[in-house]
């Protein structure tokens, strides 16, 4: 069983929250300090305190190669902007036709291996490209948070790096890694980060830093930013064609959940349903605002719709607004609930809920939820959440079915790995191995496939390049419609089980996005 790391959660939750949330939690290392003391120390009521929040964090790679790719900067290819950009992103899903499943683990999409998606033909040893990677620094206790040192993760993507070269490079081109190191609990490294790729002439940014004003400074510079986490159609729109994610859009996973819901007759009053309740974060309205209008589109009347604002907090949301919210949807009649863009809070949700007698059926947008309440020191209430649905676009709870097998596109990233010294997709920490495959092969496929090496044509090559295979816990893509520089674009059900504390597939075949 993989479990997903404290750091990973807190970071992806940092991710979403508010530029002023941050500032105004970062005070320095307080905020680490009080998030070690958080884990240790248990809640009054007994077992760990809330969760702090995720999203997907394992990714995958290309063919197997020898030795490190090297560090440092380098001369760059084609940094300035092509003749003309990609076509503008859309709003509609992506990918026609159905994902399906190969068996339990199986990611869909795109068939062989990612390195098929690289360059071919090339002869002599082409030009240097260099591309910023960023490392993360978690002041000083990557350790105590589960995740690689500095030093491993960069050997992880030397590794990945290196076999993108050994296979012929990207577009031809050799990629020679700029590494920054980001101190997440101080602000000014995201800065320094940001100018040192600027300065260097970096063709793009692998990992990201935030996506405020840090990866801003990078998308401002129109230099492409390749995230790890779900963007907001808002961020896509406004800096397209340089911003790019492995995993989904938001709203496409929200409208497929609202649609796969009603499939699975969550809203049917013939099995109950009488009315929804919503615990919610504000700090990304336009999030919010997504969710009700899927829930109008798909028929659940304003009527049957019950909401509390849970703010926006530095942190947690306060125990006494999630008891308000928890009162307040019971003497309604609420009797199934979700839980919108607030992942950091499921922990306290559903034991407050267990203990004011409050037992909805709980149908949730996986935005990270699974890879979050599988790890025991932020389970859910058992009780309260068994049974719980999941709409993901990722392969969470593949890997704790009956019958899990590792993808070839996780065989692949495991053998660039080991065949550098390195652990694999979930053998290593954080599946940070993972994480550093699909993000070089995504790249790698986007600038192969460009019209011209250029940082402007990008998102045309990755929607030239069609589908790229990731590994786990990325679920199978289809980038192919104009404007997608997103992945995640089918979905599948997951069920969580009390009895193993885990989430389980439903069923291992990917639909694909309504």
């Amino acid at each position: 069983m993989t479990a997903t790391t404290p750091f990973l959660e807190f970071r992806l939750w940092w991710r979403r929250a508010s530029a002023g949330k941050q500032s105004a939690a970062v005070g320095a290392v307080a905020t680490v300090v009080a998030l070690i003391v958080w884990i240790a120390v248990p809640l009054a009521g007994g077992g760990p305190s809330s969760n702090l929040n995720a999203g997907s964090n394992g990714r995958a790679l290309g063919t197997g190669g020898s030795t490190g790719a090297g560090s440092g900067t380098a001369a760059n290819a084609g940094t300035t902007t092509g003749t003309a950009a990609a076509a503008g992103p859309g709003t509609g899903t992506t990918g026609a036709g159905a994902a399906g499943g190969q068996g339990a683990g199986g990611a869909g999409g795109a068939g062989g291996n990612p390195g098929a998606l690289l360059a071919a033909g090339c002869s002599g040893s082409g030009r240097n490209m260099s591309v910023g990677v960023v490392l993360i620094d978690a002041l000083g206790l990557n350790n105590v948070f589960g995740i690689p040192s500095t030093s491993s993760q960069q050997a992880m993507w030397n590794a990945a790096i290196d076999s993108i070269n050994k296979s012929g490079g990207a577009g031809c081109n050799h990629l020679v890694p700029d590494y920054q190191t980001y101190n997440e609990g101080d602000p000014s490294t995201a800065q320094s980060a940001c100018l040192a790729f600027v300065q260097h002439k970096d063709f793009a940014v692998l990992s990201g830093l935030l996506p405020q004003n840090p990866d801003t400074c990078m998308l401002q510079n129109h230099l492409p930013v390749f995230e790890e986490i779900p963007i907001s159609s808002k961020d896509i729109q406004q800096w397209y064609p340089y911003y790019f994610s492995v995993d989904s859009q938001i709203q496409v996973v929200y409208r497929n959940w609202a649609n796969a819901a009603r499939q699975f007759n969550v809203f049917n009053a013939a099995q109950g349903f009488k009315k929804l309740g919503i615990f919610y974060s504000d700090c990304q309205p336009e999030v919010n605002g997504a969710m009700l209008a899927d829930l109008q589109q798909i028929g659940v009347p304003p009527g049957a719709i019950d909401r509390y604002d849970l703010g926006c907090p530095t942190s947690f949301a306060s125990p006494s607004s999630i008891e308000q919210a928890v009162v307040k949807f019971k003497t309604d009649g609420v009797t199934t609930a979700t839980i919108d863009n607030d992942i950091k809070d499921t922990q306290n949700i559903t034991k407050q809920s267990q203990a004011q007698g409050f037992r909805p059926r709980w149908a949730i947008p996986d935005l990270g939820t699974a890879a979050v309440t599988a790890n025991p020191a932020f389970a859910p209430d058992p009780s309260n959440f068994d049974g719980a649905l999941a709409i993901t676009p990722q392969q969470y709870g593949a890997n704790t079915s009956p019958g899990f097998k590792e993808s070839p596109a996780d065989t692949a990233c495991d053998q660039i790995m080991t065949s550098h010294g390195q652990s694999g997709v979930m053998a290593s920490p954080d599946q940070f191995a993972g994480a550093v495959c699909n993000l070089v092969w995504m790249f790698a496929a986007a600038v192969d496939h460009a019209p011209s090496v250029a940082q402007d044509q990008l998102a045309a090559g990755l929607q030239r390049a069609g589908s790229v295979p990731f590994a786990f816990p990325d679920g199978p893509d289809n980038f192919s419609a104009s404007g997608t520089t997103w992945g995640g674009q089918f979905w599948r059900p997951l069920t969580y089980h009390s009895s193993c504390g885990c989430w389980q597939l439903d069923n291992p075949n990917f639909q694909p996005s309504f």
